[in-house]
């Protein structure tokens, strides 16, 4: 414990792990962006895959009723 103690008084020492602690800082802002960023693109990819399902869904329905209206001036 006397040699920690006296580790952490080396002004070297102090002077490295501060050198250290700032790079894992600069480090940690690219690498926090990053991530979020992967986690925002991942959710406009759902909501885009959901919008896409409903203009699939309305399209088809659109088809449905045009064709609908198509057999019934048929029958008249």
């Amino acid at each position: 414990m006397k040699r920690f103690k006296k580790l952490l008084q080396n002004r070297e020492f102090q002077t490295v792990m501060l050198s250290i602690a700032v790079c894992m800082m600069f480090l940690a802002i690219p690498i926090g962006i990053i991530f979020f960023s992967s986690l925002n693109a991942e959710e406009r990819y759902k909501e885009e895959q959901k919008q896409a399902e409903k203009k699939r869904e309305k399209i088809i329905f659109e088809s449905e009723v045009k064709a609908f209206n198509e057999r019934s001036k048929g029958t008249k």
